[in-house]
């Protein structure tokens, strides 16, 4: 069971971390702008709960389907936010059912409802308190089950991959078959079972483990998730075996207790504060004993991930929503985390209608979201603007934000040199290039911050301040492309690929990445000197009273200039380039042409002791070049070369040789 209050708290320790859009852009995971704060007194988010609270009193009075009987539904939603007050959620709905004369009278934030699969969630986090190896085998905590005649191989199956659905064993033990039903399969056509033949339903402990060493597996062990809610039990006993608690005793010792949540814990709950739907066979009140964690529940899933970039419309993104579903005889619940945005949602149920919770997540994320985005927007605008350092170094930064993700690096010189650029001349000039850059570099948050004090002396007199430097990071968008080269089909699968998780730091100056910047802030302000740079220009020329032709003629010629600057600075990056690599060539050069040098001197020297050597004594031909092996040279009336010329080398009468010099510099010999 659960309370509302829970998601207030919650997210201060659940923290999840999110694919490609127009101009080429692959956002990070995690948050795209600035951290909001103080999300519940946003503008657009308190418009967003008043719509949809309305949405929901119009549900409530029939005015509106919902798509599940309302007079049947008790319900619980609410949003948290991690830079609000964790003790309370930051909005919130409650809605009691007509019919739902059991339990209490009134839903709020301590009412309680069953949770069903989500309670896998606890244990995975009470799993990571207990500070066990999650390597460790599952036999080392439980002994039972290192048998070598089970099909399961039980010494291969870590917690970790219990914890993760990887151990590749069965769903249940012993549910949901039921000997009433016997007569069922008999009549389709199934052999007879005797009473032997089942396994028993409910079974605890050491009978427990002995009957799953019989079962067989699903999977091998890490192969491939397998959903397996007796796995959570085989965790609880491991814990209880490791730390001497059971899992009541440690829940609340590192859970409830800590985070004060008194309406949550293992069921069965308190009759006066629950949510009790009108249907018979309903879960309340059950005690499930080691069983509780099992989840004997109905359309369990797992914790999964949703991407969509249609939540968005009006600045489409993609946006990753972590979550997980539970259900229980009467009950349905959902829970997400939206890391991006830094909020988390829970919608909990009583009714046994699974759609309750499904349509009224849909229509949480449906009006929430869009209001979220623009909450962030409003308050990234103090990181937009145009920013100068001191005088001493003379660089400006130019930041905007435009339809797409994070902020936009319009601008960034230094001492008059256009620095961006310079980075796409550095980055075209790569060793092993990755790809041209995007026409449009953004920013986005590292997600890191520190608290700083700093010292300034005003008049004499020193003025300590405290100033937060939060990191931000240039993205290198690579951009593939324009499509497949030659004749060869594609569908983009490799090539429109996001690759940008790959470059940050790739360029470095001194030590320093020129992708990362750092913005500093006092009292929640960019403290950074601010100047807008245009319109002072525009101010000091309308000073000097121009003509609005001079005006004009000066904003070409002022485009026209940055545009040749750009130009000039990536053609001096490339010139500087090319003849770091002529520099090498020649060296290289060099060092060939002497080795060649010293080859002719010890090559002539040869020759010239073949010429003193008998020719009946000698074999010339062996091992010379084709040159020498077939010229001949001219002989007088006796018989006697008077001269030959063998390829480069030219041989004079007396026996000497002269090495034919090169007719032009770098030409080989």
């Amino acid at each position: 069971m659960i309370s509302t209050k829970l998601l207030g708290t919650i997210a201060s320790f659940l923290y999840f971390a999110g694919t490609s859009i127009a101009d080429h852009s692959c956002p990070p995971d995690g948050p795209l702008l600035s951290r909001l704060t103080a999300l519940g007194s946003q503008a657009p988010f308190k418009a967003a709960g008043s719509k949809f609270s309305h949405i929901l009193d119009s549900v409530v009075k029939g005015e509106i389907e919902a798509g599940f009987p309302i007079e049947n539904t008790s319900f619980s939603i609410s949003i948290a936010s991690l830079d609000d007050n964790h003790e309370q959620p930051v909005w919130q709905y409650h809605h009691r059912g007509a019919n739902n004369v059991k339990g209490t009278k009134k839903v709020d934030g301590d009412t309680q409802y069953l949770i069903g699969s989500i309670s896998k969630v606890f244990t995975d986090l009470l799993l990571l308190k207990t500070g066990l190896n999650l390597e460790d085998p599952i036999t080392k905590y439980l002994p039972e089950l290192a048998s070598n005649d089970s099909l399961v191989s039980w010494k291969g199956i870590s917690l970790r991959a219990l914890g993760a659905h990887l151990g590749g064993i069965q769903v249940f033990y012993g549910y949901p078959e039921m000997s009433y039903t016997v007569p069922i399969f008999e009549q389709l056509g199934f052999p007879k079972l005797l009473d032997g033949d089942f396994p028993k339903c409910g079974v605890l402990g050491m009978k427990l483990l002995a009957g799953l060493r019989d079962t067989a597996p699903v999977t091998t062990p890490s192969l491939r998730p397998a959903y397996s809610s007796i796995s959570f039990t085989l965790l609880s006993y491991a814990m209880e075996a490791a730390t001497g608690k059971n899992f009541t005793q440690y829940l609340d010792e590192q859970i409830t207790k800590p985070l004060h949540l008194s309406n949550t814990g293992v069921s069965p709950g308190n009759d006066k504060k629950a949510a009790i739907p009108p249907i018979e066979g309903n879960s309340w009140g059950s005690d499930y004993g080691d069983n509780w964690r099992r989840s004997l529940l109905h359309n369990q899933r797992h914790v999964s991930i949703y991407r969509s970039n249609a939540l968005i419309p009006d600045h489409p993104h993609t946006v990753d929503i972590y979550s997980k579903r539970g259900s229980a005889m009467g009950y349905e619940a959902y829970m997400g985390i939206i890391d991006q945005y830094g909020l988390g949602f829970t919608i909990l149920t009583a009714g046994g209608f699974s759609e309750a919770a499904t349509n009224l997540a849909d229509t949480l994320l449906t009006i929430f979201l869009p209001a979220v985005e623009e909450a962030a927007r409003s308050e990234a605008q103090k990181y937009v603007g145009s920013f100068t350092s001191s005088k001493e170094y003379e660089s400006t930064i130019r930041t905007t934000i435009d339809n797409g993700p994070g902020l936009v690096l319009s601008n960034l010189t230094r001492n008059g040199s256009d620095i961006i650029g310079a980075i796409r001349g550095l980055w075209a000039s790569q060793p092993v290039p990755f790809g041209g850059l995007s026409e449009t570099l953004r920013l986005y948050p590292a997600d890191v911050s520190r608290s700083v004090r700093v010292t300034e002396c005003v008049d004499g007199k020193e003025n300590t301040k405290l100033q937060v430097e939060e990191e931000w990071r240039l993205q290198y968008d690579i951009v593939s492309g324009n499509g497949p080269l030659g004749k060869l089909p594609s569908i983009y699968v490799v090539a429109g690929a996001c690759g940008t998780f790959q470059t940050p730091g790739l360029l470095m100056y001194g030590g320093e990445a020129l992708d990362r910047i750092v913005f500093v802030k006092e009292h929640g302000k960019v403290a950074e000197e601010r100047r807008a740079i245009v319109a002072e220009a525009a101010a000091e020329a309308a000073s000097k009273g121009p003509s609005p032709g001079q005006s004009l003629r000066r904003s070409e010629l002022l485009a026209e200039k940055a545009s040749y600057l750009k130009q000039f600075t990536a053609l001096n990056i490339r010139i500087g380039v090319s003849k770091l690599i002529m520099d090498k060539a020649m060296a290289e050069f060099e060092e060939a042409k002497e080795e060649k040098r010293v080859l002719e001197e010890k090559y002539s020297s040869i020759l010239v002791e073949l010429g003193r050597i008998p020719a009946e004594l000698s074999s010339p031909r062996d091992g010379m070049p084709r040159t020498e092996r077939d010229d001949v040279g001219e002989e007088d009336k006796g018989g006697n070369v008077v001269k030959q010329e063998v390829g480069d080398m030219k041989k004079e009468g007396g026996g000497d040789v002269a090495i034919k010099e090169e007719e032009e510099a770098g030409d080989i010999i």
